[in-house]
């Protein structure tokens, strides 16, 4: 077995190698764009983004330094589009969304973590995916969730404070493994370690992903690396669950209609789609298992950053406090808000709102450009010659980093 492994990944590395030559022969398209120096022809500046100690702050000051589109480096001299300008933004993901797909070997991780679910479809099977899972999303049935959102936020509440008393306030509380346990159990924490902050092999090996043939790269999925391994169990196991609980429900008594869970509304809406358009067996296991770990990890790290952005600004945090209690005063059932209620809480909206700007989910969107096009720019950058330019002309098989916790940092300014 081992050597069957050998010579799989040596044939890998070497189809990988011969595109890596092929593609740095070819001209340097970006070579008018500024950007940082590269501190490593090996790793070129991924190593810094993958250990940076706050993501997202080293490419906000590359932008500020060199412009909102700017040239950094990948391994091996490769040449990365980095870009936080809103009208390229507004352009790869509105005007041309089609010509700027995730590149394939982003999907193949997506596909090891959460299996062939709506992340990694592209092209006509996310527009399958997308109309299956839309009735689980509808707001009507995320509203009839309330009652255990309270109930949920209680637990976790009355455990912050039973675990102040018990401390008498001298011991601090660890908020993000508790939001945590709440959201999911701790699922994520087991694939979590090790793999957000890759070691420099692993750096090399995923850059090694984008130039094996797209027909290849479902083989990475059976190398036996350590951490390909986790993903695997992780996956395998949320699969396994997921399809123990579709036959406990297709053993029910009680009709479908009657279940409002999320995952009832999802078996429901694929057994009605289309024959030809539904979800077979795999992809619906897969939808859950990116529901259980999307969720629980999008979720955990919002609250987190909410709760600290909120003990960094006291007077806020006062402010908060004060609009809750008010609004709880005047409501009938003051331990159970409802919708209406939560809505007109303008300060506490605005200041989730203002937290998920400053800390999004993903900070930043890989993209590859699938034809030769140009890129407009809202503001104009200069070039390495000293002129400035509106638009960045980009060739097929261009690598692309938009920056989103850049462009929500921006100071735009307006006339008064």
């Amino acid at each position: 077995m081992q050597d069957i492994y050998s010579v799989l990944l040596l044939g890998l590395f070497t189809g990988a190698v011969f595109r890596i030559l092929a593609h740095f022969t070819k001209d340097r398209p970006l070579s008018f764009v500024r950007g940082p120096k590269s501190p490593s022809f090996v790793f070129g500046h991924l190593l810094d983004l993958n250990h940076s100690e706050r993501a997202g702050e080293l490419e906000r000051r590359w932008v500020y330094t060199y412009g909102q589109a700017c040239r950094i480096k990948g391994s091996f001299g490769q040449d990365l589009l980095l870009l936080a300008d809103p009208k390229a933004l507004h352009h790869i993901f509105h005007v041309s969304g089609h010509r700027y797909p995730k590149p394939a070997d982003v999907n193949e991780s997506i596909k090891l973590i959460m299996g062939r679910g709506i992340f990694s479809a592209v092209g006509d099977d996310h527009k399958r995916h997308k109309k299956i899972m839309i009735p689980a999303f509808e707001p009507s049935r995320i509203r009839s969730f309330l009652d255990l959102f309270h109930s949920s936020a209680n637990k976790l509440a009355q455990y912050w404070e039973d675990e102040i008393q018990r401390t008498n306030g001298s011991i601090p509380i660890n908020v993000y493994t508790g939001i945590s346990h709440l959201m999911l159990d701790n699922i994520g924490e087991g694939i979590a370690d090790g793999f957000m902050l890759p070691g420099k092999a692993t750096i090399l090996f995923r850059f090694l992903w984008r130039f094996i043939s797209t027909g290849m790269l479902g083989v990475i999925q059976h190398i036996p690396a350590r951490q390909i391994r986790r993903l695997r169990h992780f996956l395998m196991v949320c699969k396994q669950t997921a399809k123990e609980v579709l036959e406990k429900r297709s053993n029910e008594r009680d009709s479908a209609e009657d279940k409002k869970d999320m995952l009832s509304s999802l078996v429901r809406s694929n057994a009605s789609a289309d024959i030809k358009r539904n979800l077979d067996e795999d992809e619906l296991l897969s939808q859950i298992a990116t529901i259980m770990f999307a969720g629980h990890d999008s979720t955990s790290n919002s609250l987190a950053w909410l709760l600290y952005d909120l003990a960094c600004h006291p007077k806020d945090q006062e402010r908060l406090r004060e609009e809750i209690a008010r609004v709880k005063s005047q409501s009938p059932n003051p331990q159970e808000l409802t919708i209406p209620e939560l809505k007109g809480m303008e300060f506490t909206n605005a200041v989730m709102r203002e937290s998920l700007r400053l800390h999004p989910m993903a900070f930043s969107l890989p993209r590859i450009a699938a034809e030769d096009d140009v890129i407009p720019l809202a503001t104009p950058i200069r070039t390495t010659k000293g002129g400035f330019i509106s638009a960045v002309p980009v060739k097929k098989g261009q690598y692309i980093q938009v920056s989103v916790y850049t462009y929500n940092r921006q100071v735009i300014q307006t006339q008064s």
